[in-house]
């Protein structure tokens, strides 16, 4: 017997592929929840050890009644400051950034019509509705029913004011001003406190594009365009246009074989478009290129996307989790994860906040809950991480899998490890280790046999929070298994 196949820190950081037997990109076929930079810090101690995220919290409690959608946050003083989300029915959520405390500002009189945009600018809330943009002007932090609300601001200040019906009104500060999406066109809102107005249509594109979401690269004002109608199939023409706020037209367009474009988030020099499909890294000189498959964010949803850390791009899913590309530590590679999960199946992330407060990450369903995730603590169960099937040199006997800790197993902890040489065959049982069946040790074996050519490793984390730093799988290669 000898030992076969190594992995360390080095594989976990290369993340997710979802290829079964790709040779390129990460080390993992799934990993739904486990990923290695639980708590990224310089001085972590977890940082690099194969683990589990901390189960979500849900905050839905008795006060969010509608879809979590659009958000804005507000910094008011030290150790003090507000998450203000804004619901499909209408609602108005302020949550208490350090207690969590939240509660409904508008239940007594929701929003009419509310479509996806809100900021605060120039130190007024501006939000969006199908038809026009509302104002709050608060007196004393945080915007909530004492302050006061001008729903039909838009109308009142612009004269005509009042925008082309949609729910997709994204917003955007650049450039000192407030720019509004609206279907075919982008408005502007700009001036001081209180003082603000609303300027109709400074650019306008062709009639059967709608325009989903605004961002900027510090030079141009981006905006993300389609003729598609609000699937996530349909083949309608998308592109992203570039515009120096100030000429005639577009200075400068590329376009995405994608059925939409939900998002675009700047992040390491860089802009990402995130679509329906996949993700495309891009800049105002280089052309959009894919870098990431299958993401499949939900038609609009530009509030879905967000940054971490200013290095990690996370994006929400139909498919009840978020995935991450980047690196929450500068300096390691960048790369794919699924870290956040744990709601029900269909649960769809529609918001992902990860700019409100360090360590913690919100995420909104399409099934009106409400979800806080911390970054800095781990533990959750039954979850699981799928390699990829690692080729060996030959047919080998598989009698072996030693698994080293990051930190000696306690009370309760156990992960079990199933073993695959086929992706058409259910994966078999190898064994489980455990502190009930080892002891408080850094390292254990689990001895076994099972034959394979291409090995994959299922890692189960059935119980506690089970740190791994190291995998070794040992055993016979046969002699005659190359003729």
């Amino acid at each position: 017997m000898k030992k076969i196949l190594t992995l360390d820190t080095k594989d976990f950081l290369s993340g997710v592929s979802e290829i079964a037997y790709g040779n390129r990109g990460g080390l993992f076929f799934s990993a739904d929840g486990v990923a290695p930079f639980v708590s990224p810090r310089k001085a972590s101690k977890d940082f690099g050890l194969l683990q589990t995220f901390s189960a979500p919290t849900d905050m839905t409690s008795t006060i969010v009644d509608d879809v979590p959608f659009v958000w804005a946050s507000e910094a008011t003083g030290s150790n003090a400051g507000y998450l203000y989300i804004m619901g499909n029915g209408g609602h108005f959520y302020v949550v208490v950034l350090f207690t969590n405390a939240i509660t409904d500002e508008r239940s007594g009189g929701v929003i009419t019509d509310p479509a996806i945009g809100l900021v605060i600018y120039n130190e007024d809330l501006f939000y969006a509705q199908k038809v026009q943009v509302g104002r709050a002007i608060e007196g004393t932090p945080p915007f909530d029913s004492s302050s006061t609300w001008d729903d039909d601001w838009s109308t009142a200040v612009g004269g005509s004011g009042g925008i082309t019906s949609s729910i997709y009104h994204p917003m955007h500060i650049f450039s000192g001003r407030l720019w509004v999406g609206d279907f075919g066109g982008i408005d502007l809102i700009s001036g001081a406190q209180g003082a603000q107005t609303y300027t109709d249509d400074v650019i306008t594109f062709d009639s059967d594009y709608r325009v989903l979401c605004l961002e900027d690269d510090g030079y141009y004002l981006v905006a993300g365009l389609t003729k598609n109608k609000g699937d996530n199939s349909i083949m309608g023409e998308t592109k992203i246009v570039f515009w120096d706020t100030y000429s005639i037209y577009p200075n400068r367009e590329w376009m995405l074989p994608e059925p939409h474009i939900s998002a675009i988030k700047k992040m390491g020099g860089w802009l990402y478009a995130v679509t329906g499909t996949g993700v495309y890294r891009f800049s105002y000189s280089s052309p959009p290129k894919k870098i990431i498959n299958d993401v499949d964010c939900i038609y609009g949803r530009n509030a879905s996307a967000d940054v971490f850390l200013g290095n990690q791009l996370l994006i929400g899913r139909r498919s009840n989790k978020v995935t991450s590309y980047g690196s929450s530590i500068p300096e390691y590679p960048l790369a794919v994860f699924n870290p956040f999960t744990g709601w029900e199946a269909g649960q769809g992330a529609i918001m992902v906040c990860a700019q409100a407060i360090t360590r913690t990450v919100y995420i909104g369903t399409n099934d009106s809950k409400l979800y806080r995730q911390n970054i800095a603590t781990s533990g959750a169960t039954g979850l699981s991480a799928t390699t990829n099937f690692i080729s060996l040199p030959r047919k080998t006997t598989i009698e072996r899998i030693k698994v080293i800790f990051g930190n000696a197993l306690a009370s309760g902890d156990s992960l079990n490890i199933d073993v695959s040489a086929d992706s058409d065959d259910t994966a078999s049982d190898f064994g489980t280790i455990s502190f009930a069946k080892h002891g408080a040790v850094r390292r254990a074996s689990i001895d076994g046999s099972f034959t394979a050519e291409d090995l994959q490793l299922v890692l189960n984390f059935t119980a506690g929070n089970v740190k791994i730093r190291k995998i070794e799988v040992w055993g016979t290669p046969e002699i005659n298994s190359s003729e």
